[in-house]
């Protein structure tokens, strides 16, 4: 979406209403392909020195699979944004969180994919009482025994066990002698 900065720009401090509608591209995060529906924005606008300040929320829907039983999920996502533009990009070697802008045009497509990218969940999960899960169970550290602590000794040699740090300690002992 490109918004058309002029009135904001003739006339600093002036909030002035935006609308539009971005389109995200699918993304592959960890393996997973997530497609969005259209990203909706809705806000408000002003320029001040050389930034121009957007603040409104941004509406859409995260499709993907369920973390758990491979279901599709449809995560809606409702994000309130406050954003800054400048005219200038961050000097080399010096960071920023500001997007930029040039002329008398700003593009929000970046903006949008970065705020949605940033509060997708960790993982997706098609209801709380997913079918699949119902075998799984919490982590309880206080009750967990390692099966090298284990006394019964066919738990300690448990062929199914992957355990890929299990020759590091023999590895460290062989290095310290050198």
């Amino acid at each position: 979406m490109t918004i058309d900065l002029t009135k904001a720009l003739f006339h600093p401090g002036q909030n002035y209403p935006f609308s539009g509608e971005v389109e995200i591209p699918p993304q592959e995060i960890h393996g997973d392909t997530i497609r969005f529906d259209a990203a909706r924005l809705e806000g408000t606008l002003f320029s001040a020195d050389d930034a121009i300040f957007l603040s409104g929320t941004l509406q859409t829907t995260a499709h993907g699979e369920c973390a758990v039983c491979l279901s599709p999920v449809d995560v809606p996502m409702n994000i309130p944004f406050e954003e800054t533009f400048r005219k200038t990009a961050a000097a080399e070697g010096e960071e920023s969180e500001d997007f930029t802008y040039e002329g008398k045009t700003l593009v929000t497509d970046d903006m949008a994919t970065t705020l949605i990218l940033l509060n997708l969940p960790m993982r997706f999960v098609c209801a709380a009482g997913c079918a699949a899960s119902a075998h799984l169970t919490e982590w309880d550290e206080e009750h967990t025994v390692w099966a090298e602590e284990s006394e019964d000794e066919a738990e300690k040699q448990q062929p199914g066990t992957y355990r890929p740090f299990e020759n590091l300690k023999e590895i460290l002992e062989k290095g310290e002698n050198l």
